[in-house]
């Protein structure tokens, strides 16, 4: 297998670090995504018996400076066994460091939502997420930030949990080279959220490989909802109104009454009052919305 990173292996071995004579630590530190190793001395005294003879006794630090001499040991006496000089403490040097950043590969990231959606309503944010790189990436999540008034409803499970109130992360695992994912994320809008407001929602994809890569942004609308609901499949009631022809002037263009039409110069003919059909992609579970009431005007 080629190494990930080019040239991997290529460097200065890190032997090379170790010939001081003194005792080293080793510290990791996890910054998100990079990882730093640190190589730290044993505790050391304030002095050093550097000379100019043999300028570095103990090495250099990272810095390149001398190390001061080691802190003496506890010595016991090996009749007894009681302590003849106590510990003692000081100050480390830094020997070495050096940080492992994640790489960036190329990984497409898609997030896509309804423009609008009815107060109450439900929608679904559709996420596709694509690994064009030659490299498989481990411990893939995808976390997605919802919007303040929104409630996830779907269903939580050993690849699906909730962190804080409004972020919803889904655990993908491996994804291999080329392969891709979609992932469904269905959430209910509030009821009472103003007409108007607007529901930006993120999503991220993260790995233990590469770098995160962020997905577009995608804003639904909520727009407003003052009718009752109908059972999916159940036909909109279509109430017609007749209105007689009246061959002379009109009487007004309100409640069906008849009136002519300014361009043409006929009389209406029919008022129309239906109910509109339920509106596709906003109904709850065995429900859909409607508006109250809209007018059509028919002409002969």
């Amino acid at each position: 297998m080629a190494p990930f990173f080019p040239n991997a292996g290529a460097g200065p071995k890190i032997t090379m670090k170790f010939k001081a004579k003194i005792f080293s630590f080793a510290d990791v530190v996890v910054n998100n995504n990079s990882l730093t190793l640190l190589q730290i001395s044993e505790p050391l005294q304030s002095t050093s018996s550097a000379s100019p003879s043999n300028p570095y006794p103990y090495g250099a630090d990272f810095f390149g400076a001398a190390i001061n001499d080691p802190a003496p040991d506890t010595a016991p006496d090996t009749t007894t066994g009681a302590l003849i000089s106590s510990a003692q403490d000081g100050p480390s040097a830094l020997l070495d460091t050096f940080t492992v950043t994640k790489p960036q590969v190329n990984l497409t990231v898609d997030l896509s939502a309804p423009a609008s959606v009815v107060q109450g309503g439900d929608l679904n944010y559709i996420f596709n997420v694509s690994n064009l790189s030659p490299y498989p990436l481990n411990g893939v999540q995808a976390v997605f930030t919802l919007p303040a008034g929104v409630d996830y409803i779907g269903d939580l499970d050993d690849s699906t949990t909730l962190q804080a109130p409004n972020a919803v992360v889904v655990t993908i695992g491996r994804l291999a080279a080329g392969e891709s994912r979609t992932i469904t994320i269905p959430i209910v809008v509030g009821e009472n959220l103003p007409a108007g407001t607007q529901l930006p929602g993120s999503a991220l994809v993260r790995s233990g490989t590469a770098q995160p890569v962020t997905a577009n942004q995608q804003s639904t609308y909520v727009i407003h909802f003052n009718g009752r609901w109908i059972k999916p499949g159940e036909r909109p009631q279509v109430r017609r109104a007749r209105v007689r022809r009246t061959p002379g002037k009109a009487r007004g263009r309100l409640k069906g009454k008849p009136h002519r039409n300014r361009r043409s110069g006929r009389l209406s003919a029919l008022v129309v009052h239906e109910r509109a059909r339920p509106l596709p992609g906003l109904s709850s579970p065995g429900r859909s919305p409607v508006p109250r009431w809209r007018h059509r005007r028919a002409w002969p």
